[in-house]
């Protein structure tokens, strides 16, 4: 069971605009308390326009904390969980509308956690497994259709191997095993997967200085199906790929290459089918991909210096349009990114001596609404942009990971939770 602690929290402001159809809204949040809203690490969506974030609070006593936000941008709940390390970190939803997130909590060390919240934010169950390294990190999650949660991370050793983890709707350990690539690094890093139960796996490794993105396909039982590595000719630095599933099984692929981001569509059988590279001067850093519910466009979100960024594409990779949210020349720390069938959300994280701790934007999925917009003194602003479109196109070989049954052990918690009150100011114009 968790621990209840109490937490001091300052205001939340916000400001609504509404369509015909959707009311949108940007806010933030202010605060000088010490256990701040101040590391947010991700954001989810509900089709109705439910917003979860999902984030830690404190810079040295970390706690797990999970708010919910209406359509109409107000405040519902917000709620802080442990006083021993705990972090959320990638959130999901799944079809009873709980919030899923994986992350890690310490004792000496960190470990990988699980955490459960239905939609009142109340805590419901998690579960921490003890991985072979003190910094071992799982950074995204994907739910089947069956409720059961799919896991991929590394375990932060120094030859860097792979974990997946496959948990049932009530945390009970199915699978768990290690991946692991002979003389090299392998760092699961995205998951998702199709309707025939099959599961896709990115990430990427170095060989010889090389840097290569990787696809892993899994059936069902957890055998691997194929594996391939991809090759763009870079040695230049990888990181953060992120993946999606449209309804047809085809797999897409945003990765970071240095300043850049490259966006792959691979079929079923992993044989790429395009690959489009977006820049912006001077970088931009991708940090979310998603696809719409009716399979029809790809969300990629990034951040460029003090802008978070929302690309849209269509199947066939073409840029639709890009847009930015920023708060003056805030610099930030990140952003992260959500969509469902008629918005856009960003949320951008700022450094924690900055006023505003976190900021919030639901804008529509045709790129419209662009303007400023001032929140009690704060202005935001939602901008096009100019990203410049490339064709690049990879090389595929054999990966040649090996998957191996892992013996992890389950860790225990000792942290109980407490509700966090917040106020909430929005106008609707």
């Amino acid at each position: 069971m968790p621990i209840f602690t109490s937490q001091a929290v300052g205001s939340v402001k916000g400001l609504g605009f509404t369509s015909s159809s959707a009311t949108y809204f940007v806010g933030y949040y202010n605060t000088t308390a010490a256990q701040a809203l101040g590391y947010p690490s991700s954001i989810s969506a509900t089709p109705s326009g439910f917003v979860y974030l999902a984030s830690q609070t404190g810079s040295s006593t970390k706690a797990a904390t999970v708010v919910g936000i209406s359509q109409s941008g107000n405040l519902v709940f917000q709620n802080r969980y442990g006083t021993n390390g705990s972090i959320n970190a990638e959130g999901q939803i799944d079809a009873s509308g709980n919030l899923i997130t994986v992350g890690s909590f310490a004792t000496a060390s960190a470990r990988n956690a699980i955490y459960k919240y239905d939609v009142a934010g109340t805590y419901v169950n998690s579960v921490g497994i003890n991985t072979p390294s003190t910094n071992s990190g799982n950074t995204n999650c994907y739910i089947d259709s069956s409720g059961n949660i799919h896991i991929a991370g590394s375990n932060g050793s120094a030859t860097q191997a792979g974990i997946y983890l496959k948990y049932d709707s009530s945390f009970t350990l199915l699978n768990q095993y290690n991946l692991t690539l002979s003389g090299s690094p392998l760092i699961l890093v995205g998951i998702g997967g199709d309707s025939s139960g099959n599961i896709y796996i990115t990430g990427y490794t170095v060989i010889s200085t090389v840097y290569y993105i990787f696809l892993i396909k899994l059936d069902s039982t957890g055998a691997i199906v194929w594996q391939y590595k991809y090759a763009f000719g870079a040695t230049a630095t990888m990181s953060y790929q992120n993946l999606a599933v449209d309804s047809s099984g085809n797999i897409y692929v945003a990765t970071n290459l240095s300043t850049e981001i490259i966006l792959s569509k691979f079929d079923s059988s992993g044989t790429e089918q395009w690959s489009k590279k977006s820049t912006q001067s001077p970088s931009i850093t991708s940090s979310s991909l998603a696809i719409d519910p009716s399979s029809t466009y790809l969300y990629v979100g990034a951040y460029n210096g003090a802008k978070g960024i929302t690309l849209k594409y269509d199947l066939s990779g073409n840029l639709q349009w890009a847009r930015s949210l920023s708060i003056g020349t805030t610099a930030l720390n990140s952003a992260f990114f959500a969509v469902n069938s008629f918005a856009c959300y960003t949320l951008l994280t700022v450094p924690v001596s900055s006023v505003v701790k976190s900021a919030i934007g639901c804008f529509p999925t045709d790129g419209s609404k662009t303007g400023t917009y001032s929140v009690s003194g704060i202005t935001f602003t939602y901008a096009a942009e100019t990203v410049t479109q490339s064709t690049v196109t990879s090389t595929r070989t054999t990966l040649g990971a090996t998957k191996t049954n892992a013996a992890f052990t389950a860790a225990g918690f000792s942290n109980t939770a407490a509700a966090v009150t917040a106020t909430f100011t929005s106008t609707i114009t």
